[in-house]
């Protein structure tokens, strides 16, 4: 448990952003270690390494 939750998506064809706690992140940002990949209009999947995880609105960012 980060304490880093997808709070939402600002939901943009060309230029999405996410919201994960305090902080605005858009695609190739990083977050507590997190790569952002990929923005959904449902979601996001970060990538550490070779490990990806899809995150929805109100789920932390795994801590692992």
């Amino acid at each position: 448990q980060t304490g880093l939750v997808l709070l939402g998506v600002l939901w943009d064809a060309t230029h999405p952003v996410a919201i994960i706690g305090e902080e605005t992140v858009g695609i190739g940002d990083a977050i507590a270690g997190w790569q952002v990949v990929e923005i959904q209009q449902n979601g996001i999947m970060v990538q550490r390494g070779e490990r990806t995880e899809f995150i929805t609105p109100g789920q932390s960012l795994p801590s692992g």
